[in-house]
């Protein structure tokens, strides 16, 4: 996938690094396994952990002569280990390694995918609930039929992508299976405890039974979820599309100062990214046809799948992540017409009544049939704009045989239509209320925050930050996470705690833990590089996959709006077993004391701890209350 439509989590997960790391894992978990069972001698498992590597450059080369992707990788590996790598990879096939690191990724991307719906859930509730009793006309075949509410567009979409995570979460414990069973599958040259071994380690199930390659009906059932997925996905982003036709106009995408909307009209205002959605959509929905068609390989195997998944994979989640976040922002920043809606509601005198009356006819005595042709006579008429629709009601003598003129004006009535609002409500979002502050229009911040005013969300949800590479992300995209917000700094004495994070998130975010950093300038100007500068070194020095942000200010005049939130929120601070001088005083300061403070918020969004920096990561004091918020 290009890098327009890539963001930086998923992209990673795919990168060759990543690929070759994820063998190493998997042949160094074989080896230990093997070494348990006293199948190679322990000299070779630990040689392997401790001296495990690999060189991408050397692999490629390799591979130009081998023309084999696993053996180059094998090769580079004993390049680094060393004579006791000649048991590297015993009794296991390549099919081992490849299938077993396609579902660890795709486990993982499935991962990033229910976070990207957590956010949009979260910014479809916040807004249905603003909009809540808004009405507008709800249309058939594009054509007004009768009122309904914005709210009840919006929960309608929420429902869906509630439906859609269940799905992710489904199609995500369907590839989570680890083979490493040998050739065509009979663990003939290898333990199964090998494979229990590595897929305990993983994560995964042992696949119950391989023929050398995990079974693709598994992954025809997660890239046919996925383009189910991209399904609801351009169904709510054509909704707003032709809700910000000009005709309509009922809603629009944010349109930011500056922007332009064509080169040659300067007049324009485009529903762009929904086009853009749009388009992402039918690619992902594009991948699900070839993994159905992977189902069907020759016997025990063949590699027909092989060049199918090293694209769909890649490009199918990039996608959809891309597409996801951009559909969460769009709802965010929507901005809506209740004016307009109303007026269009009422454009067509009434017409959007007229079941009422057909059927107060009907409960005066008239049968269907004749009702529905005398309120369709005196419709038609009104659609053709020759008359006000109750007018000509009233001056029917077949309708006023049945209803007095005052009674039908009781039926043009907008409030029975949306009378069972709450209920629906209470039905897709359970026992909720109404947001009791009204949303307002975004602004901006000091350090490219922004501050929003999201109904029925904490306020940590409503604030939104630059991320690392630049894009722009909500924090709302956690609501529902354990959150562990520090301030980090690239050349400090606490910067090695930057492993100890990794560690913390690796260990707990499959149960709801998500590590934040926020590099910040403010301490002996021990963060001075740029956020290129940062990002390389965190990735190639501890190996970071936390999400990382632009640069802060944590402390001062120019602290950023989210450590305002924090520092007034925050418990006092707790101290590690030997706090440096004049920390115990300073326990209950507001201000950030120091590089590595940490802040831990809960599932709810509340600020529940806050921790010194001299309490590393893996405290057993920090990991309890990490533990304990997600218990809770």
């Amino acid at each position: 996938m290009i890098p327009r439509y890539s963001r930086p989590d998923m992209a990673r997960l795919w990168e060759p690094e990543t690929k070759f790391r994820i063998w190493l894992q998997i042949e160094t978990y074989a080896a230990e396994a093997m070494a348990k069972l006293g199948l190679i001698p322990e000299e070779s498992a630990e040689a392997v952990r401790a001296r495990g590597g690999f060189d991408i450059a050397r692999i490629d080369a390799i591979e130009r002569e081998v023309k084999h992707d696993v053996i180059a990788f094998l090769t580079s590996v004993a390049e680094h280990v060393g004579p006791e790598a000649r048991l590297l990879h015993q009794g296991m096939t390549s099919s081992d390694v490849l299938d077993t690191c396609l579902n660890v990724q795709l486990v993982k991307a499935a991962d990033l995918l229910i976070a990207d719906v957590d956010g949009l859930l979260a910014a479809l509730k916040a807004r249905a609930f603003e909009h809540k009793h808004t009405p507008t006309v709800g249309r058939s075949h594009g054509v007004h039929a009768e009122p309904t509410t914005f709210g009840l567009k919006l929960a309608y979409a929420y429902a869906e992508f509630a439906r859609a995570r269940e799905r992710l979460q489904a199609a995500k414990e369907e590839v989570s299976t680890c083979a490493i069973s040998g050739a065509v599958g009979t663990f003939a040259h290898v333990d199964p405890r090998v494979e229990a071994y590595v897929a305990e380690k993983l994560g995964l199930k042992p696949e119950p039974i391989s023929t050398q390659v995990i079974p693709r009906d598994r992954h025809a059932q997660y890239f046919a979820t996925l383009a189910v997925v991209a399904g609801s996905v351009e169904r709510l982003a054509t909704e707003i599309r032709h809700l910000q036709r000009t005709e309509v106009l009922e809603a629009e995408e944010y349109f930011s100062e500056g922007q332009k909307g064509s080169s040659a009209m300067p007049h324009k205002r485009n529903p762009v990214l929904s086009e853009n959605i749009t388009g992402l959509a039918r690619l992902v929905r594009a991948y699900a046809l070839p993994a159905l068609e992977d189902v069907a390989l020759w016997h025990e195997r063949d590699i027909s799948h092989s060049s199918v998944e090293r694209v769909i994979g890649p490009d199918a989640t990039i996608a959809l992540d891309f597409a996801l976040a951009r559909l969460a922002g769009l709802i965010d920043r929507l901005v809506v017409y209740p004016e307009r809606m109303k007026a269009n509601l009422d454009s067509m005198g009434g017409l959007v009544h007229s079941q009422r009356i057909m059927l107060a006819l009907v409960d005066k005595g008239m049968s269907r049939e004749d009702a529905y042709e005398a309120v369709q006579r005196n419709a038609m008429q009104a659609w053709s704009g020759k008359g006000d629709f109750a007018a000509l009601l009233k001056k029917d003598a077949a309708v006023t045989a049945r209803l007095k003129p005052a009674e039908i004006d009781t039926f043009f009535d907008l409030a029975y239509h949306l009378k069972n609002v709450d209920a629906i409500f209470h039905r897709v979002f359970g026992l909720e209320f109404a947001p009791k502050k009204p949303r307002r229009k975004a602004r901006s911040s000091a350090k490219g925050f922004v501050l929003m005013d999201v109904p029925s969300t904490k306020p940590i949800y409503a604030t939104s930050a630059p991320r690392i590479d630049g894009s722009q992300a909500s924090l709302s995209e956690y609501a529902g996470k354990v959150l562990l917000i520090v301030n980090v700094a690239s050349k400090c004495g606490l910067t090695p705690q930057y492993d100890g994070l990794e560690k913390l998130y690796a260990t707990y975010r499959d149960k709801g833990l998500v590590v934040l950093g926020f590099p910040a300038n403010n301490f002996a100007g021990q963060e001075p590089g740029s956020n290129e500068d940062i990002q390389a070194f965190c990735r190639s020095v501890y190996g970071v996959d936390f999400p990382m942000f632009a640069k802060v200010s944590v402390r001062g005049a120019d602290r950023s709006p989210l450590y305002d939130l924090l520092t007034s929120a925050a418990p006092a601070r707790t101290l590690g077993a030997n706090p440096r001088p004049g920390a115990v005083q300073k326990r209950a300061e507001k201000d950030v004391r120091w590089n590595f403070e940490k802040f831990l918020v809960s599932r709810a969004g509340d600020v529940v701890g806050r921790f010194d920096p001299d309490v590393v990561p893996l405290d057993p004091i920090l990991v309890g209350a990490v533990e304990r918020e997600l218990a809770a």
